[in-house]
């Protein structure tokens, strides 16, 4: 007859293995998704992946699974041998063996997650994340093999035994329950929470410049967040440096970041002997990763959950009433109708050109209005009346002059000929560009757009151009004057080094931003002449407004 500590024992030790199961399969799934969208080599399993808000579902089922070990290392103090073993070809020691191989996945496994949570990386992240990825892997195929072991080597009603829990008392088994729970609960709060970024007051007058020349900026709080995963981007990832002020009024942030080349050149313009052509690898994928300006994201929510804050809906459709996305990675919106409000500083479009940060927002998905173009989701610019920048008058194409903006130099796209919307009215305007690098590996000067008013229409009598010209896809309208004006910037790079400074109201009484306040959390992402492939960070910065 069994003693009450063994049966107690076996209890604990069967819950376990029901919560290994129920958290091991998701948690191999999810993790799955979220290495296919930055393993191309991983892209053949998405069809059999889950979609949307997965790093959710990851975090949680690691929790379990943290869970389910704590409550298999407390049953087996109590109760150590192993079933005896029926089949004579499988040894004590190989059976063990399986035991101590899957320990040390586990342990890898957790390790490598927890400091991608936390940002702590004892190794490179490069290496911290191929760990995680051939741990997770290693898993699946233990468990396969473990299971099949267990079969052969046991009786399978022994083997189903594993996972049917007595219902005698256990008392002290329910309190092993009770402190797991809280240990793992307590791990959980303690492992997401923020870190913090005090916006201290100024009565000083900010210069929007790029640098720290004013004084308050010696007394403003830092902070620096590690991103990574960004395309074309250290292996070990991306270091951004966060400072903050504010007045009564505004509020401002100072934020840089290394990048070793100065990216500009956004999918320009080139003269072939068909017509022109846009240089682009693969732009309609939404996937353009050579010829492409540096970009910064800053974004606000009101949800400090991990990644993203919600707004990180992953898979090759994951709405499936609408549009894939073409990049087949997924799409950014928010699921619970709240919004996060994005800052997107274009090098060239709106930082250079205009000053000025894009100023968009995730919302709840909105429906396709066009098969021509590219589907974004909750992904929208805010909204004013400057939809239509550039409209056809019968002969000629008008701006709005009361809207600002940038529009692209093509009536319509295609990756083979397109013909320009506008011409550089002279061809001295070219030098503007300087000499003009298809090396992705170097940076390129110069001014990679041209102003609406320093061209003219497009057509055929006008276009002198030799072969092989180049010329700017951008046409800048001069800066927004509605609501995608809302964030000044200004931003320049010099010796290996971004360095941007931002400005925006605390409340701008737009129902498509939100406000600042000791509520709001930060986070930012970095792109290296990168289209789509941002870094990113799992944790984000909470603002604390003294």
């Amino acid at each position: 007859m069994s003693s009450p500590t063994k049966t107690q024992s076996n209890a604990v030790i069967r819950l376990a293995h029901l919560l290994f199961i129920f958290s091991i399969v998701p948690l191999l799934f999810t993790g799955l998704r979220i290495a296919v969208a930055n393993e191309p080599a991983l892209i053949r399993l998405a069809m059999l992946l889950p979609q949307g808000d997965v790093h959710t579902w990851h975090f949680r089922s690691a929790l379990l699974l943290a869970f389910a070990i704590g409550l298999y290392i407390m049953g087996r103090i109590k109760r150590r041998r192993l079933p005896n073993l029926k089949h004579p070809s499988i040894s004590m020691m190989a059976f063990n063996i399986t035991h101590y191989l899957a320990w040390a996945l586990l342990t890898v496994s957790l390790t490598t997650g927890v400091q991608l949570i936390l940002g702590w990386h004892f190794l490179p992240v490069e290496w911290t994340l191929r760990l995680h990825l051939i741990s997770a892997i290693s898993m699946a195929v233990y468990f396969i093999v473990h299971s099949a072991v267990a079969f052969i080597a046991l009786p399978w009603r022994q083997v189903l035994k594993a996972f049917v829990i007595s219902g005698q008392r256990i008392t002290w088994a329910w309190l092993i329950l009770l402190g797991m729970t809280v240990l793992v609960t307590f791990s959980a709060w303690l492992m997401t929470q923020p870190k913090t970024l005090k916006v201290g007051m100024t009565d000083q007058s900010i210069e929007l410049d790029g640098d720290l020349r004013e004084a308050a900026w010696a007394q403003a709080n830092t902070v620096r967040v590690q991103t990574y995963q960004g395309y074309r981007q250290p292996t070990q990832g991306t270091l951004v440096t966060i400072k903050a002020l504010r007045d009564n009024k505004n509020i401002y942030f100072y934020i840089s970041w290394p990048d070793s080349t100065r990216s500009q050149m956004h999918v320009p313009l080139i003269k072939t002997e068909e017509g022109w052509k846009v240089v682009q690898t693969d732009l309609k994928q939404a996937n353009e990763n050579t010829f492409y300006e540096d970009k910064l994201a800053v974004m606000f929510t009101q949800s400090s959950s991990l990644a993203g804050g919600g707004t990180v809906q992953l898979g090759e459709q994951p709405l499936k009433d609408q549009p894939a996305p073409p990049s087949k990675r997924g799409l950014h919106y928010t699921t619970n109708g709240q919004i996060a409000d994005v800052w997107h500083w274009k090098s060239v479009r709106t930082g250079l050109s205009l000053g000025q940060a894009d100023d968009n927002y995730f919302g709840p998905p909105s429906p396709s209005d066009s098969e021509y173009k590219r589907y974004t989701g909750g992904y929208q610019k805010d909204r004013d009346d400057c939809e239509h920048l550039v409209r056809w008058d019968g002969s000629d194409f008008q701006t709005k002059p009361e809207c600002g903006g940038y529009v692209m130099n093509w009536t319509l796209y295609d990756d083979g000929i397109i013909t320009p919307l506008r011409l550089p009215a002279n061809k001295a305007l070219l030098k503007r560009l300087g000499q003009a690098n298809f090396d992705a590996n170097e940076s390129d000067f110069g001014s990679w757009w041209l102003d609406w008013e320093d061209t003219i229409a497009y057509h055929p009598d006008e276009d002198n151009y030799p072969l092989n010209t180049i010329i700017p896809s951008v046409l800048s309208l001069g800066p927004f004057s509605q609501g995608r004006g809302d964030v000044e910037a200004v931003g320049y790079w010099r010796d290996g080094l971004w360095q941007v400074e931002l400005k925006r109201a605390l409340d701008t009484g737009s129902e498509f931003d939100l406000e600042i306040t000791n509520e709001s959390y930060l986070w930012v992402s970095t792109f290296d002449h990168s289209q789509t492939r941002h870094s990113y960070h799992i944790k984000p910065v909470r603002l604390e407004l003294n």
